[in-house]
């Protein structure tokens, strides 16, 4: 889709795909510019406390959803994204 003038791309993550039982859909991310001007990018990352429990907030889940632990499921990624890094268990 082409860039619309004066607009806001706002992507969001898995969380919030989750917590809107698939109603959002998470963005891959990835900085890519391939229309050749300037473009701006401010980052903001919002995760809920540690031992919140993700689950569907609108509507009923999938029979094989199962809800998660923000933190676990953050930590996941971490590890994912830095596997030679050692982070806590």
């Amino acid at each position: 889709m082409p860039p619309v003038d004066g607009a806001y791309v706002i992507n969001l993550g898995q969380m919030m795909q989750v917590l809107s039982n698939g109603q959002f859909s998470a963005t891959e991310h990835r900085v890519i510019n391939r229309y050749g001007a300037d473009r701006y990018s401010i980052p903001m990352f919002v995760n809920p406390s540690y031992d919140i429990v993700i689950k569907p907030i609108v509507g009923e889940p999938p029979a094989d959803f199962k809800p998660f632990v923000s933190g676990e499921y953050q930590a996941n990624v971490y590890r994912s994204i830095y596997p030679h890094k050692k982070l806590a268990a």
